[in-house]
């Protein structure tokens, strides 16, 4: 799907409820938060904000950035209603160099898995720049099933393991059963 149409997409599933976006933040990130003390986070790819209100509710600084606008509003304004201050933009996840900020932890559910082979590049050098140290990066996504390009592969994994250190990986089944994966990288 070209690039146009994927957004085009994604916009139009916000119109109602993707299904996607579940409004209850998974027991993986509230494991992390309940083990970890509070610092910033940044939510790559956060849409309605369900996982920026739920690490601002726990004393955690929020940044949040997704590429579809209608869930950027979603997200500010659900922020707004609970009376937290964020930062939420309306951007690819892989043009951001505007962000300076370093942050102790970086949440992707979803995102990376959909990335193309040269945004993976940047998207992994963002991820060195903006990632504190020491800090964490929780990912959930999608393993590469097939021919087609989607999903994270062993070359990523490998990427990520060179680095960063592997904390934990939790393999399971998504959505139409596919495989996925939940995993915590370090950066010491």
């Amino acid at each position: 799907m070209g690039d146009f149409l994927r957004y085009f997409s994604f916009n139009l599933r916000y119109l109602g409820k993707p299904p996607w976006d579940t409004q209850t933040s998974p027991p993986e990130l509230l494991e992390f938060i309940h083990s970890h003390p509070a610092g910033n986070a940044l939510d790559l790819g956060c849409g309605t904000g369900t996982n920026l209100l739920t690490l601002a509710q726990t004393g955690w600084g929020i940044c949040g950035v997704d590429y579809v606008w209608l869930a950027v509003l979603k997200a500010r304004t659900r922020l707004k209603k609970a009376g937290i201050e964020a930062r939420v933009y309306c951007a690819d996840v892989v043009d951001i160099d505007f962000l300076k900020q370093k942050f102790d932890l970086i949440l992707d559910i979803g995102c990376f898995h959909g990335l193309s082979k040269n945004h993976k590049v940047i998207y992994m050098q963002n991820l060195n720049r903006l990632l504190n140290s020491p800090g964490s990066f929780l990912i959930y996504a999608y393993l590469k099933n097939g021919s087609n390009n989607f999903g994270l592969n062993e070359m990523d994994f490998s990427e990520f393991c060179l680095q960063f250190q592997l904390s934990w990986r939790k393999d399971g089944t998504g959505r139409f059963e596919r495989p996925c994966s939940w995993m915590q990288f370090d950066k010491k």
